[in-house]
């Protein structure tokens, strides 16, 4: 039943105690018994308009007439927004209420609930925002940093030490040997040429006709002249299977000697190490660096972008996969259900305390801020029903008690005669 329904039933019950008055009083000369009807009557009205009073004064002048102590709430706004406040705070607020009743609730297993349930929105928003971020994104944006960072990264790769550990790798595994075979093998297939073999040839007589300046000598054409056609190609195939075939493993030996001297020579002589920076710096400074970081961004971008348009997108589902395990990881966590549980309890109560003067100024501005009708309006709503049960209960008590009151006077008066007579 609705509020302004309780309100008709409080003012009949005024009207019906009225009536009853005018009724009783009429015929109370011919039927005396009425007198206890009058006697309900009576009280009840007081009581009524007693309590309609009472309510009425709560929110308005009664009737109009701006009798002192009336419309007590609306005159009262700042004063009700203040207790109010400092009822709640120091009660339902209290560093140690708050406590008691977070101690109650599972609030991570509430957390990890809501999570659940809202998982695939979760993640769309993720997904959301991770795709609007990516589109938006311009190199411009990032350039300022990620072009020092890569070039930083690059000039601080310490060449030697990565050569040093490559070698070391190849030396370990012996692919040094694998390589120094491959290398004749090739060499000899190179050779197997008629025309490369002969020019080979005709290079090597060309340095013996001359001396350490260049010159040619008597000498070095005497020599050039005995030295006919060298069979270079079957020279090296015989060289190549010596290699593998020979059981002392001296060339290999050799080779392994000579690779040793390089790997030591990386990492102690300095002059070496020098040159292999020096060469690093100058391959890098060959190379338009800026313009592949730019291109690389570029292209990385396309491709996320891309990724994010699939059906099966890469990108979405390894979302998918981590907010799922992120929330299962939450769900079953014990450490992590002691941490939140250790945060709520030792933050939120701390936080309300500290924060207690704010709260206070909500209320009182929140309800100075309500003019005098909207706050009787949300009074009533809220309270109105049961403040017309009053008005019900006054005019009902009231009666019963105005019959019991003329029952007692005509008890009291029906002894005093007895005792007088």
């Amino acid at each position: 039943m609705s509020f302004s329904n309780k309100r008709v039933i409080a003012n009949q019950c005024l009207l019906v105690a009225l009536v009853l008055y005018i009724i009783s009083a009429a015929l109370i000369g011919t039927y005396p018994a009425l007198g206890y009807l009058k006697a309900f009557a009576e009280a009840a009205i007081v009581g009524g308009i007693a309590d309609w009073f009472a309510v009425t004064a709560l929110f308005k002048h009664p009737l109009g007439l701006k009798i002192p102590h009336t419309a007590i709430i609306p005159n009262s706004k700042a004063k009700i927004g203040k207790n109010l406040s400092h009822f709640i705070r120091e009660n339902f607020l209290s560093e140690k209420y708050v406590k008691e009743n977070l101690r109650k609730i599972d609030l991570h297993e509430k957390g990890a609930v809501l999570l659940r349930a809202n998982q695939t929105s979760l993640t769309n928003k993720v997904n959301d925002t991770i795709f609007k971020y990516i589109n938006d994104i311009q190199y411009k944006d990032v350039e300022k940093f990620i072009f020092p960072l890569i070039k930083t990264k690059i000039d601080g790769f310490d060449v030697n030490v990565a050569l040093v550990k490559f070698f070391e790798m190849i030396d370990n595994k012996n692919y040094h040997h694998t390589a120094f075979i491959a290398i004749l093998e090739q060499l000899n297939i190179w050779l197997s040429n008629t025309e490369n073999e002969t020019m080979v040839n005709d290079q090597i007589k060309e340095l013996i006709r001359k001396d350490e300046d260049g010159k040619q000598t008597f000498t070095g054409l005497l020599k050039s002249m005995f030295i006919g056609e060298p069979k270079l190609h079957k020279y090296l195939t015989d060289f190549i299977e010596h290699i593998k075939t020979d059981p002392d493993k001296k060339v290999i030996e050799r080779v392994d000697n000579f690779f040793g001297d390089i790997i030591e020579k990386m990492r102690t002589d300095q002059k070496v190490r020098d040159s292999i920076i020096d060469f690093k710096n100058q391959i890098i400074a060959s190379i338009p660096l800026e313009y592949h970081v730019e291109t690389l961004f570029h292209e990385i971008k396309k491709w996320l972008i891309n990724d994010f348009h699939k059906v099966d997108s890469f990108i979405k589902k390894k979302i998918n996969d981590s907010i799922d395990a992120m929330i299962t990881e939450i769900e079953t966590s014990k450490t992590i259900k002691r941490w939140v549980k250790r945060q709520i309890e030792g933050r939120v109560p701390a936080f309300i305390a500290e924060n207690a003067e704010l709260i206070d100024n909500y209320f009182v501005q929140y309800l100075e801020n309500l003019d005098t009708k909207q706050m009787s309006s949300l009074i009533e709503d809220k309270v109105g029903e049961d403040l017309q049960y009053i008005r019900i209960n006054g005019t009902v008590i009231g009666g019963f008690i105005g019959v019991v009151l003329y029952t007692a006077t005509e008890i009291i008066s029906v002894i005093s005669r007895h005792i007088i007579g």
